[in-house]
């Protein structure tokens, strides 16, 4: 079993209790910065609950090997 370390508020990661890694920013917001054609990294489990099929790369690989 982990147990994280508090030592004054902050844990052993190095973050604040009650802080977070995640911000919010529109997609407008985010296209400043990154462009259109940018590879942005997000959750798997977020696309599939906006209803995405997520494959793995070994997945896509046995598929077109197939054909």
């Amino acid at each position: 079993m982990k147990v994280k370390k508090e030592v004054q508020g902050i844990t052993k990661r190095g973050r604040k209790k009650g802080s977070t890694s995640f911000t919010h920013l529109t997609y407008k917001e985010l296209g400043r910065f990154v462009g259109a054609e940018t590879l942005v990294p997000v959750h798997k489990s977020w696309l599939d609950q906006l209803g995405f099929d997520v494959y793995t790369q070994e997945q896509i690989n046995q598929v077109t090997q197939k054909k």
